[in-house]
C-alpha cells in the first residue's frame, strides 16, 4: 500500500494495539488497550473518540470498545509487515540475537518507508516468516498465523514441531538463542516432567526448561499426541 501521511507514531501504536486485541475477541476494551499499552484509561478514551470521529480509522462506542475500520486494519497489517521485516534484517544482517530484535525493530517500524520495507523484502528475499517464526505479510497484507499450541501444554511422547517463539517472553527467547531452538526445528517430547519442568530432546542433545520457558515455544504435532494439550 502507499505511504499514509500525518499518522503518528502514537496513533499507529494505538492501531497496532487494537488489531493485537481483535485477533482474539470482536472489540477492544479501553482497559485492555490501556494495559497494552501502558497508558491511562481517561488518554485511551480521548485518543479512541478522536480516532473514530475525525480519522476514521476505528469503530468506538462508550462501554462497548473499538475495533479497526478497513484502513485502519491495513495501517495496522503494513506496521506489522514493517516491524516484522525489520527483525529479519536485524537478525540475518546485523549481529543481533532472538531477545533484542523485537525493541529495536518497535523503534524503526515506523520510520520505514513502504519504499524502504519493498527494498528490506527483496534483500532478505522475500522472507515469509520473521525469526520468531511470526508471518510477515506481503503486499496484499494478510496475516495467516498457524495454529499451534504452547510447549508446556504437551503432556505425552510425540514429535512436536516448533512453528513460532513467542516474540515477548524473553526467558524464552535467550533460552532458544542459546541453544539453538528455532522455527523448523523437530521436538521429541518426553513424559517425565518433574518439578514443572519440561523435557525434551532435539536429535541426539536432552533440554530442560521451566513452564514459563515451554510456554513461548509453539509448536505443531508431527504425530498424534494422546492427550496433546489441556
Amino acid at each position: 500500500m502507499s505511504d499514509i501521511h500525518f499518522i503518528s507514531a502514537s496513533i499507529e501504536q494505538y492501531l497496532l494495539s487494537i488489531y493485537r486485541i481483535t485477533l482474539h475477541s470482536s472489540v477492544a476494551s479501553t482497559r485492555q488497550i490501556a494495559d497494552l499499552m501502558n497508558v491511562s484509561l481517561p488518554s485511551v478514551t480521548a485518543q479512541l473518540k478522536k480516532l473514530s470521529s475525525k480519522k476514521g480509522l476505528l469503530n468506538y462506542a462508550w462501554r462497548e470498545g473499538a475495533s479497526l475500520t478497513k484502513i485502519g486494519h491495513l495501517i495496522a497489517l503494513n506496521l506489522i509487515r514493517k516491524h516484522r521485516l525489520a527483525k529479519t534484517f536485524l537478525y540475518k544482517k546485523a549481529g543481533y540475537k532472538l531477545d533484542e530484535i523485537f525493541i529495536e525493530a518497535s523503534r524503526l517500524q515506523h520510520a520505514i518507508s513502504d519504499r524502504l520495507a519493498d527494498s528490506l523484502s527483496t534483500i532478505l528475499k522475500i522472507p515469509q516468516l520473521d525469526p520468531h517464526g511470526l508471518p510477515i505479510p506481503q503486499n496484499n497484507l494478510q496475516e495467516k498465523l498457524k495454529e499451534g499450541y504452547p510447549l508446556s501444554e504437551i503432556k505425552s511422547e510425540g514429535n512436536a514441531h516448533v512453528i513460532r517463539l513467542d516474540e515477548l517472553n524473553e526467558e524464552t527467547l535467550k533460552f532458544c538463542q542459546k541453544h539453538s531452538i528455532l522455527p523448523g526445528k523437530i521436538i521429541k517430547m518426553k513424559t517425565s516432567n518433574l518439578e514443572n519442568n519440561v523435557h525434551f530432546k532435539i536429535r541426539s542433545s536432552n533440554f530442560q526448561c521451566t513452564s514459563k520457558i515451554a510456554s513461548g515455544i509453539i509448536v505443531s504435532s508431527t504425530t498424534n499426541f494422546k492427550n496433546a494439550h489441556n
